[in-house]
């Protein structure tokens, strides 16, 4: 399967509110099916662990998840990034790493 970058499939209209996590801003949408998460931080790297109680209860979902490769830096190599899939439920707490003045995009699909 040909990799897609998650900013090709954003058409989703922005529904909800930011989040604020340190110095990152968090923020998700619902769209006409599938949800979006972007997250993005400062100059400091960090983990993020992103609760997942907003899907709905009792389905599952394929976390399409756009993140930093484990070199990936703002300044010496920004445009290294992992795209993986994980499926997930409401109950799924997802820790992703985020890398200097970098972020990550995920787009939950209900099957």
């Amino acid at each position: 399967m040909k990799k897609q970058h998650i900013t090709k499939l954003l058409s989703a209209q922005w529904l909800l509110a930011i989040g604020l996590f340190g110095c990152s801003v968090t923020r998700k949408a619902k769209g006409k099916s599938d949800w979006f998460v972007g997250a993005i931080t400062d100059e400091n790297s960090r983990d993020l662990t992103l609760d997942l109680s907003f899907l709905e209860p009792g389905k599952s979902y394929e976390a399409v998840i756009n993140r930093d490769a484990p070199n990936a830096n703002w300044n010496t190599n920004p445009e290294s990034y992992v795209i993986e899939k994980k499926a997930v439920t409401s109950q799924t707490k997802l820790t992703l790493p985020l890398a200097k003045g970098s972020g990550c995009a995920i787009q939950f699909i209900k099957r």
